[in-house]
């Protein structure tokens, strides 16, 4: 495989704010705590050294108790979580159907490769890569569906509430037509009978050797070490304004907000359903879409005695893993970096650390058939993030024995009508107007010849530029990135091993694109 690395700036994929994040402008730099520097994580093991003993006794066993059934379950990688001295690197991620796009992998395997870098650089710590699922997400259009080899598969259902909870029973069409393909995918469809449960089982199956172990939070234990700031929350609505305040400083830097908090960022959640809890203005609480109201009494002593159906919302969410996982970084894309920049403020008024974010790996893979056609059109790899119209007119001007643009003869006819143009001012002021109006008209029509020229000119090439325009659609299907896009299955089923020629070259530290060509 060949492959180099491209500046994020070069592949005109990415917000300002998440560019300004990884060059370290200092406008952002209050919106964090430290950057993802491997020297950087002593300095971030100190802060998190005093994560209560508790709480990682409640973390192991409610591990324990979800990997329960699985096979070569790593029972000591779980256990080391009670040692002071073991910390996790978290990444989050929806449980999408067969995993989703393929950026699910590289966020799973730079939290791998984070993990054993640190181990490598900080030899008497142990570093244990987690991946969070998202078990309480409500918003199941957004994972229902997967796209493989120019097919988009659809899991159609009417089950409602957390998605974690949904049976597994209605897959079955999916993985008939897929027969054998997904193998993986189908044993843990077939075996466990939630969508988190399936989950994890492939999760495990593909990365449980290397150390990963995959948490779903929705656990009532969990959920108690929370109880606390859930309470704030309830009472004081202390995540409100922190989230406020720096959503204003940052769009006073010019940047934009990648969520607005509520009065109260919690969900109550009971099978089935997912809703806002919202306070009116009796001090009554009431979730919304329902019957359901609580007083300020009752509703506490339900947070006391089933706190697992109280879920925190997106400005929460972070707050809550950081309460119940001794973390040092969080592992996320630019949308998600977006947003936890946004919550400094929040962790202050919960007197949590603020974890290290790391941005997850970029990937752009192509193939040994995409890599010939770009070699026989004399495209490099590395000009592939140019915009389709640019490469296609690269393309021509290379194969092209004629010039089809007129930019001489336009600059030689503005030349003689400025001429004239004084002349005609000279004599009759009045008229320039008109001869304004013509000149528009005439450069109009040689514009069209221009693009008569061309199309007559992509017809002698029109294989080659087909060739182009395939290749591209590949590379950026419905114009998005591969990773995100495509599934693990369209690269696998012809390359068994590339999860594991990807992983020996991910560098978590490196923030560059990793360009890979077979």
């Amino acid at each position: 495989m060949y492959a180099t690395r491209i500046p994020l700036t070069e592949t005109k994929q990415f917000s300002k704010l998440f560019l300004d994040y990884v060059a370290e402008k200092a406008t952002l730099k209050p919106f964090y705590g430290l950057f993802p520097k491997l020297e950087n994580f002593a300095a971030q093991i100190q802060t998190k050294q005093n994560f209560p003993a508790t709480h990682r006794s409640v973390l192991v066993n409610a591990l324990k108790e979800q990997y329960e059934g699985l096979e070569e379950v790593q029972i000591a990688q779980i256990e080391s979580l009670n040692d002071s001295r073991t910390f996790t690197i978290c990444t989050g991620h929806q449980l999408n159907l067969f995993s989703g796009p393929l950026f699910f992998h590289y966020k799973i395997q730079t939290v791998i490769k984070a993990s054993a870098l640190l181990k490598a650089q900080y030899p008497d710590y142990h570093f244990v890569p987690i991946y969070w699922m998202a078990t309480e997400d409500h918003d199941f259009e957004e994972i229902n569906h997967f796209h493989l080899f120019g097919k988009k598969y659809i899991w159609e259902q009417a089950q409602r509430g957390a998605v974690g909870n949904y049976s597994t029973a209605g897959i079955t069409p999916i993985l008939e037509d897929l027969g054998e393909k997904a193998s993986i995918f189908a044993k843990a469809y077939q075996t466990q009978k939630t969508l988190t449960d399936a989950t994890r089982a492939y999760t495990h199956a593909l990365y449980g050797a290397q150390g990963l172990l995959v948490l779903d939070a929705s656990h009532q234990a969990l959920k108690r070490l929370a109880v606390p700031h859930i309470k704030a929350e309830l009472l004081h609505n202390f995540s409100e304004r922190a989230l406020s305040d720096s959503s204003q400083r940052l769009a006073e830097d010019g940047y934009d907000s990648q969520m607005a908090g509520r009065n109260i960022n919690l969900f109550y959640m009971v099978e089935g359903l997912r809703e806002r809890i919202v306070k009116d203005s009796d001090a009554t609480y009431r979730v919304l879409n329902t019957d359901m109201f609580f007083s300020e009494e009752a509703l506490l002593n339900l947070l006391d005695t089933q706190p697992e159906l109280f879920s925190p919302n997106v400005v929460l969410r972070p707050l809550y893993q950081e309460c119940i996982l001794p973390n040092l970084a969080y592992c996320g894309g630019p949308g998600e970096i977006a947003y936890w920049l946004q919550l400094k403020g929040v962790f202050e008024a919960s007197n949590i650390p603020f974890p290290i974010l790391l941005p997850r790996q970029f990937v752009l893979y192509i193939n040994n058939n995409q890599h010939e056609k770009l070699k026989k059109l004399k495209v490099a790899p590395t000009q592939i993030f140019e915009e389709l119209s640019t490469l296609k007119n690269n393309l021509l001007n290379r194969l092209s024995t004629h010039t089809f643009d007129l930019e001489q003869e336009k600059k030689e006819f503005d030349r003689i009508f400025m001429a004239a143009k004084g002349k005609i001012g000279a004599v009759e002021s009045s008229l320039i107007a008109n001869w304004e109006a013509e000149k528009t008209k005439f450069l109009k029509t040689i514009e069209n010849i221009e693009k008569r020229l061309k199309k007559a000119e992509e017809l002698k090439h029109e294989t080659s530029i087909k060739q182009l325009e395939q290749v591209y659609q590949k590379l950026f299907p419905d114009g998005s990135m591969q990773e995100r896009f495509d599934n693990l299955l369209s690269i696998s089923l012809n390359k068994p091993n590339y999860l594991a020629e990807i992983y020996e070259l991910i560098n978590p530290f490196d923030n560059r694109l990793l360009l890979v060509c077979d």
